[in-house]
């Protein structure tokens, strides 16, 4: 904020400070333009002395390493033995977490779509056997069986709109 006083009387046609303020120079330079950031995150429960729970925690594990069809993002990470990260859910048990860094990934928002959609399948197929609540460095995404078809549609045709904004800072990464 700039303070200045009237105008001094004669030649003077610049304005002088009030004493006593002190006033940071505007600052014109222009920064450098980075590609956006993102990790995506899903924390996977299956529901107490649920039969299922086996097979719900084999399908989380087949996750593991799993590609995101979008060139530069990182595969599917997942973890089963570390989960004091998680926090408790009531009448489930922590299975694992996963994660895959997409800020590198040709389309970042594709990628996340894509991560969305496989952990949405696996939440919609065991049903209330399994809780998988998704988030990314933004926040959190929500209940995965709670993402409606048309909004993971809607994430892509956003992904896909902004495609050649994406490949833009992709070829400039690769040219430097």
């Amino acid at each position: 904020m700039v303070c200045l006083a009237p105008r001094a009387l004669g030649d003077s046609v610049r304005p002088r400070r009030l004493s006593g303020v002190v006033v940071r120079p505007l600052n014109f330079t222009v920064r450098r333009l980075c590609i956006m950031g993102f990790t995506v995150y899903a924390s996977c429960y299956v529901r107490k002395n649920s039969q299922r729970a086996p097979a719900a925690i084999e399908g989380i594990r087949r996750l593991k390493d799993k590609s995101l069809l979008v060139p530069g993002a990182d595969p599917i990470f997942v973890n089963v033995d570390s989960l004091t990260i998680l926090e408790p859910v009531p009448d489930f048990e922590k299975a694992a977490w996963l994660f895959s860094k997409v800020q590198f990934a040709l389309n970042p928002p594709l990628a996340e779509a894509i991560f969305i959609t496989r952990l949405c399948r696996l939440a919609r197929q065991f049903g209330d056997d399994v809780h998988v609540h998704l988030s990314d460095d933004g926040g959190d995404i929500g209940d995965a069986k709670g993402i409606h078809v048309l909004g993971i549609l809607m994430r892509v045709l956003f992904a896909i709109l902004q495609t050649p904004i994406w490949l833009f800072f992709f070829l400039q990464r690769l040219l430097r």
